[in-house]
């Protein structure tokens, strides 16, 4: 499921949406259409957090105290006295209720719902497309103890109007629009060459046209007055106060809208956007021009909606402590792996993702449910590079508790040395920047564009150039940056005054030269990869002997530290090899010597 924040638009009462005085909705049309991923509940907000894999969390109106209410993900929420019920993302899209504040939660339907069919609530009743029955719409009551077909048609994109429900029709080629009564389920044919949008607005109903390029169009919903909205392609469609807005496919997905007749077409945003929500006079979207990050628009306001807290800045006289987040050949096979006081941390690589604590060899605990890379210890704080939101760089303690973001922005090759962060900037070609340990003073070290990686020698930072054509330093500084050497090469670490490669032209597993350019030499001619260099000697996986292998820096007295397998991601922690083997999706660890190998955490 894509990642989509919703349109909320129309006027909210305490236990639904208001369409008529005697009939109410879960939610608004406008989020229906858009994945459901807000509802408005009593003294607040309960919405799917897109920094949170889509968990769902209770906020005040004014975005303060942020409650995650639920470890479930969901959408197509829907709000029924104090109950949020959701198509939950981590129960095969089964229903599931929970309450407000968190204190209760429990599995309504074992049914699927079929995830662009949808599902909504009216009249004190549930409907929904059935993923199990051919996404034939059901009908439910709140505590599922009646759940029955009501509509013997398969469906996309439930919305609802007082006269009853909309949607499309999937049961022929043509798929068709259609209203059903809510009593009756008597079915009238509102248009035909429906595409895969749906709108109820006033006596109005918007589709885009399969037939006419996904152009809008509307219908009144007595099947009168079909007619083309405008040129446009539209996506994302909702409306607020009389006005259409959409993300504009003929001008790249542009933040658009129009009147309710499709005239007076406005931009309000260059910005590639998608999913769009109302909520307190902000427009909410996903700014696909910012890596997808949530965004909010009012009038000339614009600013990402972030719902973790941001970390302080530091104070004026802050200690530099000169000392780096991780070694570079830890951060050159991804940075998995550090330690912080007598505790071992990781982050997990198989299908239990999250970072994860152990101590004296007992079984890891998670502290975090995130996506990680790039771990960095700094005083007592453990930074990372959140794949889960984006690939910022987020902070917490040792316990998994205080977790803060330190920079929104997408970054790779995370590297703390002293109160800096040095990291590739993706949003501006993967240049070398830098920001305090705070996200503060941000900005460029580098002229290089498109690099792979950078490693830390003494107070310079190392790298091949985006095309690995020759090997660049550049003082922390960002001054005298120059070409060390013309040797081509896409992997490198630094250690001791030399630059370990591979070296591109002659395929030579591993060289080395040292800093200035000088003493470059060849150490092995066998396929290597994953190195790490520790001390006096170099650990890498041999791609000929499939294996895990160990040399002295000069490429002497190679000796074979593992059996026959498919090995990667070598790191060093407190004098014990770490790596991951690719068949099993596990961490192992073994002694230095090869001796006493095991999985983590047995």
């Amino acid at each position: 499921m894509k990642k989509v924040i919703v349109l909320f638009g129309g006027i909210l009462l305490l236990f639904g949406c208001s369409f008529s005085s005697s009939q109410t909705l879960g939610n608004t049309n406008g989020n229906i259409a858009n994945f459901g991923y807000r509802v408005k509940v009593k003294g607040g907000i309960v919405f799917a957090n897109s920094r949170d894999r889509l968990r769902i969390y209770f906020s005040k109106s004014d975005t303060t105290d942020v409650v995650r209410i639920t470890e479930r993900a969901g959408v197509y929420l829907n709000v029924l006295e104090d109950w949020v019920y959701f198509m939950s993302l981590d129960d095969d899209y089964k229903m599931v209720r929970v309450k407000v504040d968190g204190s209760k939660e429990e599995l309504v339907s074992s049914n699927a719902i079929y995830p662009y069919g949808g599902m909504l609530i009216a009249n004190g009743w549930i409907y929904y497309v059935n993923n199990d029955d051919e996404q034939r719409i059901y009908k439910m009551s709140p505590d599922g103890s009646i759940n029955e077909r009501f509509l013997d048609v398969s469906a996309l994109r439930l919305n609802a109007a007082e006269q009853g429900l909309v949607f499309i029709s999937i049961e022929e080629n043509n798929q068709q629009l259609m209203l059903s009564d809510f009593k009756s389920g008597e079915l009238k044919v509102l248009a035909q060459d429906a595409a895969d949008l749906t709108l109820v607005v006033g006596d109005w109903v918007y589709f885009n046209s399969s037939a006419d390029a996904s152009k809008l169009y509307r219908v009144k919903l007595d099947g009168s007055d079909l007619m083309k909205v405008n040129d446009l392609r539209v996506f994302a469609l909702n409306e607020n106060q009389g006005r259409l807005y959409f993300s504009d496919l003929n001008h790249n997905y542009r933040l658009s809208s129009a009147k309710l007749d499709g005239t007076d077409v406005k931009v309000i945003s260059e910005d590639m956007s998608s999913d769009l929500l109302f909520l307190d006079g902000w427009l909410y979207y996903l700014n696909h021009s910012d890596s997808g990050r949530e965004y909010r628009i009012k009038g000339k306001d614009k600013e990402k909606v972030i719902t973790v807290p941001k970390a302080p800045l530091l104070s004026k006289d802050e200690p530099e402590v000169m000392k780096v987040g991780s070694t570079n050949s830890n951060r050159s096979n991804g940075g998995f792996f550090i330690s912080i006081g007598d505790s071992l941390i990781f982050a997990s690589q198989n299908k239990t993702m999250g970072i994860y604590k152990m101590d004296n060899q007992e079984t890891p605990i998670m502290i975090s449910p995130d996506q990680a890379r790039n771990l960095n210890v700094w005083k007592d704080w453990i930074y990372y590079i959140n794949e889960t939101d984006y690939s910022g760089i987020y902070r917490m303690k040792a316990d998994g508790s205080d977790t803060q973001v330190v920079l929104d922005m997408s970054v790779g090759n995370l590297l703390i040395y002293g109160n800096w962060m040095y990291f590739l900037n993706h949003a501006d070609n993967a240049r070398i920047y830098k920001a305090k340990v705070d996200g503060s003073d941000l900005s460029p070290v580098s002229q290089s564009e498109g690099l792979f990686a950078f490693s830390l020698q003494g107070d310079w930072l190392v790298f091949a150039n985006g095309q690995g054509q020759t090997m660049v330093k550049v003082k922390i500084d960002g001054s005298e940056e120059q070409v060390i050497t013309a040797i081509s090469s896409t992997f490198l670490t630094t250690e001791d005054g030399w630059i370990y490669y591979g070296d591109d032209n002659t395929r030579v597993a591993l060289s080395k030269v040292k800093l200035d350019g000088t003493g470059n030499q060849k150490l092995i001619t066998n396929y290597a990869s994953h190195t790490h260099i520790y001390q006096n000697f170099i650990v890498y996986y041999d791609g000929v002997e499939e294996a895990i292998m160990k040399m002295d820096v000069n490429g002497e007295n190679i000796t074979k530290l593992s059996s026959k397998g498919d090995f990667a991601k070598l790191h060093i922690v407190n004098n014990k090899l770490y790596f991951f083997d690719n068949n099993v999706f596990e961490w192992f660890e073994m002694d230095l010597d090869g001796g006493n190998a095991r999985q983590v955490g047995q």
